[in-house]
């Protein structure tokens, strides 16, 4: 039986399209998580600076960044986390509907080919819903991590900049 179909085709390209959108998620969602531990060190480092004397404001600043950036980390393994778990059409289950159509009966071969087109579509369909789906989940867990990293990350620099100026002007120079 032939089963070339324009509306398959085009399901399968945009599965293809969904999932290489896919890994890209996946591959900024783990630089996300590299860049947070970079922030983390980070704030580690000022804050063994200011341990000498740390005032409120150290502690705050502290507290801020660190708390944006493992919430960052938190997002961004949730991205990471995110799966789509229906798959398009492989061999076993085209074979499924084709032995599932041969045991019923049709009144001519076109009426069968088109009940197996149908179910094809319908699996296709539920795959490309099912990936985009993810991706969008995916995404936001993505931006929501991109954009506390980022805060901790400036929260950071700020606080290593407030303590540089003052180590400046207590040393005079």
């Amino acid at each position: 039986m032939e089963l070339t179909d324009p509306v398959l085709a085009a399901y399968q390209r945009e599965y293809d399209e969904a999932a290489a959108d896919w890994r890209q998620l996946e591959t900024k969602a783990s630089a996300t998580t590299v860049m947070a531990g970079a922030f983390l060190a980070a704030v580690i480092a000022v804050v063994g600076k200011a341990v000498e004397s740390p005032t409120w404001i150290d502690v705050l600043a502290a507290s801020m960044s660190l708390i944006a950036i493992l919430r960052g980390v938190i997002a961004a393994v949730t991205a990471l986390r995110t799966r789509f778990t229906q798959l398009p059409p492989d061999g076993n289950t085209v074979g499924e509907i084709l032995a599932c159509a041969a045991r019923r009966s049709y009144h001519d071969d076109a009426a069968r080919r088109n009940a197996v087109i149908r179910l094809l579509r319908w699996h296709w369909y539920r795959a490309v819903d099912d990936v985009q789906n993810g991706n969008r989940n995916k995404g936001a867990a993505l931006i929501a991590a991109q954009d506390l990293v980022l805060l901790g990350g400036a929260l950071v620099a700020g606080f290593g900049l407030l303590h540089l100026v003052a180590r400046v002007q207590v040393t005079g120079g």
